[in-house]
């Protein structure tokens, strides 16, 4: 899932699900978020996301006591260095998250960060 920034709020623009069905296991997510107020309690830290700059893993439930988790990896383009938009991604749950799965998920978030540079130059 991306979320993209306005500056004061941020919404979910897109997701990898049919339809854009999100599933049960993941309706903890908001579908925008201010990015003003405060997280606590929140599973989903999106706005920390924009305002610490920083990955984040979260952890979350998906069926009874089986956990998953996914990166929340912030995005910024080459014009600006605030953050413009944080990527959701699921981790593999099979697979450790090593130096080289997590620079897997970098270099996706920088194609998406040159995909929205190329939206906001054209536009």
């Amino acid at each position: 899932m991306i979320y993209l920034t306005d500056g004061s709020e941020a919404e979910m623009i897109s997701t990898t699900f049919e339809d854009d069905v999100i599933p049960s296991c993941l309706n903890a997510l908001p579908k925008s978020v201010s990015l003003e107020d405060s997280e606590k309690g929140q599973q989903w830290p999106i706005a920390s996301g924009f305002r610490s700059r920083t990955a984040s893993l979260v952890t979350f439930a998906i069926e009874g006591d089986e956990q998953a988790q996914a990166l929340l990896l912030p995005i910024s383009t080459s014009h600006n260095s605030n953050t413009v938009a944080v990527l959701v991604a699921g981790v593999n749950r099979y697979r450790a998250l090593d130096k080289s799965y997590r620079e897997w998920f970098n270099l996706a978030a920088g194609h998406i960060a040159t995909a929205v540079t190329n939206s906001k130059v054209i536009a």
